[in-house]
């Protein structure tokens, strides 16, 4: 299972719309055709059992749209390490310079 992949799938989706209730049993996402077997509640039966459908309720949430969201997390995560790393390096470089003093 790919968990950065199915993390970024959710929160993309919860990007789009925060009250989505969906299910899927993939091991990621990167795809329109994975992103079709997704099952959406779209409501509850007489015994509160999920109805569910591959069919997304949500107009607000299409493939297109959660890639586009995942690609902007990808983006967000990448600059957050970037800037770790320089400041783990810029730390690293005042111990040694002090060290060597």
């Amino acid at each position: 299972m790919n968990k950065e992949n199915i993390s970024k799938v959710c929160k993309a989706i919860w990007v789009l719309k925060s009250d989505a209730e969906f299910s899927f049993a993939l091991d990621e996402i990167t795809t329109e055709e994975h992103f079709n077997q997704i099952k959406w509640k779209t409501g509850e039966d007489s015994n509160g059992m999920s109805i569910d459908s591959t069919t997304c309720p949500h107009s607000e949430i299409t493939w297109t749209k959660v890639k586009e969201e995942m690609d902007k997390l990808w983006l967000i995560l990448n600059v957050i390490a970037e800037k770790t790393l320089f400041a783990h390096a810029m730390k690293t470089t005042i111990i040694m310079v002090e060290f060597n003093k």
